[in-house]
């Protein structure tokens, strides 16, 4: 499809969820993308038949890995043979993104690191997709969206009518450290046009969804206390002029109201309730 992205091609070496959305963000807005996966068995995502208990297959289409699989072209390579490794190369000489989420240190092994196809392509933007980012004690450990909204506080800053932390389903690590990786390649794109060479980038599990608090990490640092939604509703109940309010109506219905922090639509919503 057409986009402002035209004419930008993307190696995609990314598997599950973070990697594979972020480099689907960008086919949306019109690059051309080109998957590669392992030739016995593929992206591992292919394989997911249900999530949170829910099928996802249906008629011989699994919706995981076409939502973030979609507009991609693909090949299929045994990267620990060298002639795999060379059809790899090849394409980064005439390529404008490489995109790889494995551990660290998988690709550098391969002969697939920023430095070796920079080598090849020095205006070649290499984008990592982590759990931890590129630097720190647990930059080599491996992580899972699950993983990642524990570490980060996103479970803490959730849930209602209990302190126990909230899973949010759906992947909202993976989903913003896809958003913030693809966020990364386009200022790099930009850069580029000013420079003339590339960059790495990196997007991680534990820095998006850290990120992703808002408010609530801001006053976790700034007061020194930790992400909790139960402290959050106290302080909600106890505002005068609320910004969120719901109420249970008859059966499953709930309505929810957000006035914003102003009085003039505050008093409206007020008179209008009574």
């Amino acid at each position: 499809m057409s986009g402002p992205l035209d004419g930008i091609r993307i190696i995609d070496w990314t598997i599950w969820q973070q990697g594979p959305v972020a480099t689907q963000m960008l086919a949306d807005l019109g690059a051309e993308v080109i998957k590669i996966e392992e030739r016995e068995r593929g992206d591992p995502g292919r394989g997911i038949t249900a999530v949170a208990g829910s099928a996802t297959v249906k008629s011989g289409r699994n919706y995981y890995f076409e939502a973030n699989n979609k507009h991609k072209k693909s090949i299929a390579l045994n990267l620990k043979q060298p002639e795999a490794r060379e059809i790899v190369h090849r394409l980064a000489r005439h390529s404008d993104v490489f995109v790889q989420n494995f551990r660290k240190g998988v690709a550098q092994r391969l002969g697939l690191g920023y430095a070796d196809l920079c080598a090849l392509n020095p205006r070649i933007i290499y984008a990592s997709a982590s759990g931890y980012g590129p630097e720190g004690p647990d930059s080599g450990e491996p992580s899972f969206d699950y993983l990642g909204q524990a570490r980060s506080g996103i479970m803490n800053a959730v849930g209602s009518g209990s302190t126990a932390p909230t899973y949010v389903y759906g992947g909202i690590a993976d989903q913003m450290g896809a958003i913030m990786l693809a966020y990364g390649v386009l200022a790099a794109l930009f850069a580029r046009e000013r420079t003339g060479v590339g960059q790495e980038v990196d997007a991680s599990h534990l820095g998006s969804d850290d990120g992703a608090a808002g408010t609530q990490r801001g006053r976790a640092n700034d007061h020194g206390q930790g992400i909790s939604a139960q402290h959050a509703r106290e302080r909600l109940q106890s505002a005068v002029e609320p910004l969120s309010m719901r109420r249970r109506q008859m059966g499953s219905r709930w309505r929810c109201c957000s006035p914003t922090a102003t009085g003039r639509i505050f008093a409206r919503l007020s008179a209008s309730l009574n």
